[in-house]
């Protein structure tokens, strides 16, 4: 694969990767639209693995190779803070997530307790992650842009191997 090829695959990986998180929330978000809490909290408690898995390896993904291989290419003080803004939204979209399930699930809360924080934590994290996804999407991948491609290939295939060696998981989605 030329430079040129790698850096897209990247970017196709973590555009792939962004519609699969966001297609997780998209059924739940209608449910809350339409104020069907039952089928939410029964949704949510379907999802919460599957999606709790991904997130985190989508998260992972992009802080073992995507990050660094930004930083490699434009290691100015604005994209320093930029990852740095990016790796703690992963952290309170994480966390959030973990709050919501433990509402969900917990056995002291009464029903409409249990709605009334649901509803404000989903709403909040749905749009923290669509937003999340778009400053990625809209200010981090044109960084990659900025740089000298043979490195960036080098970098992102050794990344790649790195990452399966050490997690035995595959890199995320679409074949390398």
């Amino acid at each position: 694969m030329n430079d040129t090829g790698v850096v897209n695959n990247l970017y196709l990986k973590l555009s792939r990767e962004h519609e699969i998180v966001l297609n997780f929330f998209a059924p739940a978000a209608k449910l809350l639209k339409a104020k069907k809490f039952h089928e939410l909290f029964e949704l949510l408690k379907r999802t919460e693995k599957d999606l709790s898995q991904h997130i985190q390896r989508h998260f992972h993904f992009e802080e073992e190779v995507f990050f660094p291989a930004v930083l490699l290419e434009n290691a100015s003080i604005d994209s320093v803070r930029l990852v740095l803004k990016l790796q703690k939204e992963h952290g309170m979209i994480e966390r959030d997530l973990r709050q919501v399930y433990q509402i969900i699930h917990s056995p002291i809360m009464l029903p409409e307790e249990k709605q009334r924080e649901v509803l404000s934590l989903y709403r909040d994290l749905n749009r923290d992650v669509r937003r999340h996804a778009r400053t990625e999407i809209q200010t981090l991948f044109p960084l990659l842009d900025q740089g000298e491609r043979g490195r960036i290939q080098t970098f992102v295939s050794e990344s790649f191997k790195r990452l399966e060696t050490n997690t035995g998981l595959p890199v995320p989605i679409t074949e390398r």
